[in-house]
């Protein structure tokens, strides 16, 4: 016997299909505006959508439905759609201008061209599902939509369709093609004429608003350099647990490259990376670090959800749009845990203004979230780190060959960053980054001439702190020079300047655990690395090392195996964990293992003399019990 026909279903079978276009709308941290004030929001909120009725009908449109602050309409004209969803963008700009920010109701929508299938006064199907993910991706208070509306509509309204890319989104097979709608033609709109005095003004009035309309969310203590500002569960250094933290966790989503070239990608992992640096200075906050998140630039799922297995309560995510002389930022923060969207905006500037539009933006996102904001964290915020954009974009595209291992790369990032310093020479950050270039010869023995690579890290460090005494890289660069010339305790006191001035940089977390473990205080070392894993839990090779040293000379040797299995590409990448494994290994009578690494170790470090190896322990016991693991396993 053959099934019922569903309500769905025409004659003989056929289902009540039809081509429609779909808008899909909703408020953007409809959540949080009930949560302060529900009674005066939902009035709004009734007020706002007869508004939108109003217009939906005008346009021929049909409301399908309402679901709390969602608004669902079907159109046969898809010119219609479009029109309807213009029209109450710019009526609800309006209203909202007698609003307070923190106060006022802005939509987002999303318009979708496809088949629907028509149940009564309901529609269901893949058309509909499309236009509620487009509408997600659109800005607040703006229009999304499909290619498919966009080809549909060609040239019949004045209005310009900004190419958003293509986006994988939940329960969607193939990725979307998106479009954003906007009245203005050509790309960019031109920045506003104004006095640069004003701009201050500005960001200091917008501070305020963000602070007065969210305080209360969070009260923060500030933490000390050297002390557990985070916690992590049982488990060892090297699994990625989420932190714990009484501070909000941010993570600081890499920037999507909007600007058509594949080779600005450089430019939109820089300014990433400067955000994550700027939201750092702040004591309040616990920022993940950039190989965290790098990760997240092409996710395995939603990069919400990735962000959150992090331990992030907070996510920041935006994109950047270059054009010879205009920059796009478009930045959101989002609650991890509910996707609320907490606030947005879109930065249209000179780019020669880019490192203003940073500032604004990190005092906005600390704003929001009402962390508490010292003068002196402030004040390192402002500072502007060069007047060269030319000279910045040197810095982005050398650390970006920093970021493989090589001495081919790192003489490449040399180049660069010498080249900037010749547009600049008072360009702090330069220099910084320079004298890492030498670091990495000494510390990875691509030089003949280390006595001249150590000068060379060492002039440079001492160089960009007299220019930027806030550049919290240089000190932990000096400190890094100076641990490798033996003077422990003014690095210990380097690196104490440089957590004080950005408590979230993993780096220099790593960097002291070295220094304290070489200085024989190797449980206090294993407690900066805690740190540093929690803000990166996908550490460099040289930053292994020392969690895996501290470990052995704790004689905790089993833990030296479990972390080298937990980052097995990382841990294989240094002659030194290759030595310190082997000597785990021999230590626990595993003698095979140690072999085998002990081959490995020298194949790449020939001339390894453990007795050398071990000087630069200042503890006579952890020399003691190094030398003895390393010449059970073979070791000279």
């Amino acid at each position: 016997m053959s099934n019922p026909k569903t309500p769905a279903e025409g004659p003989a079978g056929l289902s009540n299909r039809r081509l429609a276009a779909v808008l899909h709308a909703d408020v953007v941290g409809f959540s949080r505006l009930m949560a302060t004030d529900e009674v005066r929001t939902h009035a709004r909120l009734i007020e706002w959508r007869d508004l939108i009725n109003r217009h939906l009908v005008e346009y021929r449109g049909r409301i399908v439905g309402t679901a709390g602050d969602a608004i669902l309409a079907v159109f046969d004209s898809v010119v219609d759609a479009l029109s309807a969803a213009v029209a109450i963008q710019d009526a609800l700009a309006e209203k909202n201008k007698t609003v307070p920010l923190a106060e006022q109701l802005r939509f987002r929508i999303g318009l979708n061209l496809g088949d629907i299938i028509v149940d009564g006064d309901d529609i269901f199907g893949n058309g509909v599902n499309v236009a509620a993910r487009v509408e997600a991706l659109a800005d607040p208070g703006g229009i999304a939509v499909t290619s498919a509306v966009r080809d549909q509509i060609g040239n019949k309204l004045e209005l310009h369709f900004e190419d958003k890319g293509t986006h994988q989104v939940k329960n969607i097979d193939a990725p979307l093609h998106v479009y954003a709608v906007q009245k203005s033609t050509g790309g960019i709109a031109p920045a506003k004429p104004r006095k640069r005095r004003a701009r201050g003004i500005v960001a200091l009035l917008t501070l305020v608003a963000f602070t007065t309309a969210l305080v209360g969310w969070w009260v923060f203590n500030s933490s000390t350099v050297g002390t557990t500002q985070a916690t992590q569960t049982s488990a060892p250094i090297g699994t990625t647990v989420p932190v714990k933290s009484a501070r909000p966790t941010i993570a600081v989503l890499p920037f999507e490259n909007r600007g058509g070239q594949g080779d600005q990608s450089y430019f939109s992992d820089g300014v990433t990376e400067d955000v994550i640096a700027s939201l750092g200075r702040f004591s309040g906050l616990l920022v993940l670090s950039w190989s965290a998140v790098e990760p997240l630039k092409n996710p395995v799922g939603s990069a919400l959800e990735r962000a959150t297995e992090l331990g992030a309560t907070y996510v920041v995510s935006g994109s950047v749009q270059r054009s010879e002389d205009m920059i796009r930022l478009s930045v959101q923060l989002t609650e991890a845990s509910t996707g609320v969207l907490i606030w947005s905006d879109r930065y249209d500037e000179d780019i020669l203004d880019l490192f203003e539009v940073q500032d604004r933006l990190t005092r906005q996102i600390v704003a929001a979230l009402a962390v508490r904001v010292t003068q002196a964290e402030e004040a390192r915020v402002a500072v502007a780190p060069t007047n060269s954009l030319t000279a910045y974009d040197l810095v982005l595209r050398g650390r970006d060959f920093m970021r493989e291992i090589s001495l081919k790369a790192n003489d490449d990032a040399r180049d660069h960053f010498e080249r900037a310093i010749e547009m600049d020479k008072s360009y702090a950050v330069a220099f910084a980054e320079l004298g890492y270039t030498y670091l990495n010869d000494l510390k990875f023995g691509w030089t003949q001439w280390p006595q001249g690579a150590w000068d060379a890290a060492r002039d440079n460090a001492d160089q960009a702190i007299n220019l930027d005494p806030f550049n919290s890289r240089a000190y932990s660069l000096k400190a890094a020079v100076l641990k490798y010339s033996g003077q422990l305790s003014e690095a210990e006191r380097l690196i104490d300047k440089s957590l004080s001035l950005n408590p979230n940089n993993a780096q220099s977390h790593a960097e002291r655990c070295s220094i304290l473990m070489f200085s024989g205080k190797s449980e206090e070392a294993l407690t900066s690395a805690e740190m540093a894993m929690a803000i990166d839990p996908y550490p460099r090779s040289d930053e292994i090392n020392c969690p895996m040293f501290s470990y052995y000379v704790t004689g905790q040797f089993q833990k030296v195996i479990e972390l080298a299995k937990r980052f097995p590409l990382v841990s294989n990448e240094e002659a030194t964990s290759l030595f310190v494994r082997a000597a785990a290994h021999a230590m626990l009578d595993q003698d095979a293992e140690a072999a085998e690494l002990v081959a490995e170790g020298y194949s790449r470090y020939p001339f390894f003399d453990a007795n050398n190896f071990a000087q630069i322990f200042s503890s006579e016991d952890q020399r003691r019990i190094l030398l003895e693991g390393m010449r059970k396993a073979g070791l000279n």
